[in-house]
């Protein structure tokens, strides 16, 4: 008996907000989330995709970042980190540099610690491949000492093993 009187008021406003029209992927005010949803979606598919070119994922890439207002800030974070994969496969590590520096003035904006930890690994990460140890070590280190601070042991743990190799 308690179960249901727990559940029902769950239930009514789920109910409550699909009467109303707040379903995933829109907003209240009759905004386009659903057309940033629907962006987002095919730009994930052409990233993933096997058949087009770095080129051309760099342009749908480009595209969506240029008209990211509409996206969350945490998406432009992971649109800086698939631009520097792909200028990394270009062999364009000063650009990939370039976008993971901007990811991680993004992130530190926002007050994500967890994605300004990921942020200085990746630093760290395109420090070595460009033959910058010092700067690597740097970043990797602020990267480890993120991850100790938020308690997450094993992340820190994990970046500290790859510190060592």
């Amino acid at each position: 008996m308690k179960r249901t009187f727990v559940l029902f008021p769950f239930f009514v406003t789920l109910l409550g907000l699909w009467l109303v029209g707040c379903q995933p992927g829109t907003d209240a005010s009759g905004g386009d989330g659903a057309r940033s949803d629907s962006l987002w979606t095919r730009y994930l598919e052409r990233y993933d995709s096997d058949e087009l070119g770095t080129a051309e994922k760099l342009a749908a890439n480009g595209e969506l970042l240029r008209g990211s207002a509409g996206l969350p800030d945490t998406a432009r974070s992971v649109l800086f980190q698939h631009r520097a994969a792909l200028f990394r496969r270009e062999n364009q590590l000063d650009s990939a540099l370039r976008y993971l520096k901007e990811n991680l003035t993004l992130t530190q904006a926002l007050g994500d610690t967890t994605r300004i930890a990921d942020a200085h690994y990746r630093l760290g990460f395109y420090y070595r491949l460009a033959e910058e140890p010092s700067r690597s070590l740097e970043h990797n280190y602020q990267a480890v000492e993120q991850y100790k601070a938020l308690g997450d042991s094993i992340q820190g743990g994990r970046k500290s093993l790859k510190l060592e190799n």
